[in-house]
């Protein structure tokens, strides 16, 4: 009798350990088995229990060189939340790896060797909130890939071999955020890929082999804060692209071959601070094309054909911080253009067909910290040019055809920290040129046709730093008779004591 309820006891303590702690054989998947036993904290993979299975939460696989993996290498991980896959040598994946993880958030996919996703590979997750694919070799999804994911928010598939994207890829997938779709190509997008995607912030489609953007590509995006589509073909802005888009902070479609803008095509993006509209084929643009985006603080034209600005293009930008002009077809500027801008705003200028300073629409921006103008055509500097700049610290007028700077080209300028002036033709420069920059640390002089300085030039500039004088017609300066110090770097030349 007592024997019996000796073994009746030790049979009832066994089945209640085992239904706590039962073990699951997972040493067929392989390597992948590995990391699952150090999570868990078993021996070995025979050691393995159910239980601690079910309590992994997240799995790192980055960059172990695995070129397959068995189809349930995930099966039992009931709160896996992260598992990272990126960076390894996959071709394919199992059409049901994932099936029944139904706590996981985020998926690592990326740089692999993937060239198709299985339609029903992410079916189910109704946890996931993030995928990467990025620099794979996909060249296509199936319309269901990216269906019916709920909490899906962010989305990589650039860096593929994509060609197009199907006009259903996100039906179902509302809570979509952030999608990353560049350097593919990608040759057109359905007018209704975005369709419902009402909370969709950032819709990133760069270098790619787009031509055309269709108009009612963006209706109902009124969440869209930016657009990244640089780098690519299109050649047109159809009026009503833009339109309805409050949210709309960066708008850059720089790159591209547009040559014409219509009528007030940004004008109403209320929220607008800054647009790319560099490296196109513009000649010029409608002054209305920013009214009304008052909130505009960036501006990039450059790298264009531009040739004649409108006057009232900045009209009522009282935010304007920086405009970018360099690289276009530039020789005047209309005297009021600058206007309604605020008075420190930054001006890039260079690379344009000036001959002359445009101080006249300069004026109103008495209080910018640099003014840029290198190559160029101007020839001469007047005298006082930029006394109405009193907190101007950087001039750059190199790379023109400057020969002679007078004795008041930059009197006055106590704010004055960096003068360029090399690549000039400059035979002359007043003694007195750099007279009174008491904040003057660099001054550049390199590559002109100066034969010798006055040796009073560099007198009484105690915070000078550095000079650069190679390329001209000496080769070496006396610290002695210039009265430089031998702090002083002087750049080009042998410095002689």
């Amino acid at each position: 009798m007592r024997r019996s309820v000796y073994l009746i006891f030790i049979f009832s303590q066994f089945f209640s350990y085992a239904g706590a702690d039962t073990l699951i054989d997972i040493c067929d998947r392989g390597a992948f088995s590995d990391e699952i036993v150090l999570q868990t904290g078993a021996i070995s993979c025979e050691a393995v229990s159910s239980e601690k299975m079910a309590k992994i939460e997240k799995l790192d696989y980055y960059g172990n060189g695995f070129d397959s993996i068995p189809a349930h290498a995930f099966q039992g991980l009931d709160s896996l939340q992260s598992l990272y896959l990126s960076h390894n040598n996959f071709t394919d994946l199992p059409e049901k790896l994932f099936q029944g993880l139904k706590s996981l958030k985020a998926i690592g996919l990326a740089g692999n060797k993937l060239e198709n996703i299985p339609g029903q590979l992410f079916n189910g997750l109704n946890a996931l909130e993030h995928i990467s694919l990025t620099g794979n070799n996909i060249v296509s999804f199936e319309e269901t890939t990216f269906q019916n994911l709920p909490k899906l928010q962010v989305l990589y598939i650039d860096q593929n071999q994509l060609t197009t994207l199907p006009e259903k890829l996100f039906e179902g997938s509302t809570a979509l955020v952030r999608l990353y779709a560049g350097e593919n190509q990608i040759t057109n997008l359905p007018e209704n890929l975005f369709k419902d995607l009402s909370h969709l912030k950032l819709i990133a489609i760069w270098g790619q082999s787009l031509f055309d953007l269709p108009e009612g590509l963006f209706n109902g995006l009124t969440s869209l804060e930016e657009i990244y589509f640089q780098g690519n073909y299109i050649q047109k802005i159809y009026p009503n692209t833009f339109k309805n888009l409050p949210s709309l902070k960066t708008l850059e479609l720089g790159g591209n071959n547009i040559s014409e803008i219509p009528e007030k095509a940004f004008s109403e993006l209320s929220s607008l601070t800054a647009i790319g509209l560099s490296d196109n084929a513009l000649t010029t643009l409608p002054e209305n094309s920013f009214w009304e985006s008052t909130m505009l603080s960036i501006i990039n034209l450059d790298s264009n054909q531009i040739e004649y600005l409108p006057q009232n293009l900045f009209q009522g930008l009282v935010n304007l911080k920086s405009v970018y002009l360099v690289g276009n077809q530039l020789s005047n500027l209309p005297d009021e253009l600058f206007k309604d801008v605020r008075p420190d705003l930054f001006v890039w200028l260079n690379a344009n067909n000036f001959t002359e300073i445009p101080l006249k629409p300069l004026r109103y921006l008495y209080n910018t910290k640099k003014i840029c103008l290198y190559r160029n055509q101007i020839t001469h500097i007047p005298d006082n040019a930029f006394k109405g700049f009193p907190l101007l610290e950087i001039i750059e007028i190199d790379q023109n055809l400057l020969t002679t700077i007078s004795e008041n080209a930059f009197q006055g300028l106590l704010s004055l920290k960096n003068i360029s002036l090399e690549d000039n033709q400059l035979t002359f420069i007043h003694e007195n040129a750099f007279k009174g920059l008491e904040n003057i640390s660099k001054i550049g002089l390199a590559n002109n046709k100066l034969d010798k300085l006055p040796t009073s030039i560099f007198q009484g500039l105690s915070s000078l730093g550095k000079i650069t004088l190679g390329g001209n017609n000496f080769h070496s300066i006396s610290r002695r008779e210039y009265g430089l110090s031998p702090k002083l770097n002087i750049d080009g030349v042998a410095a002689l004591p």
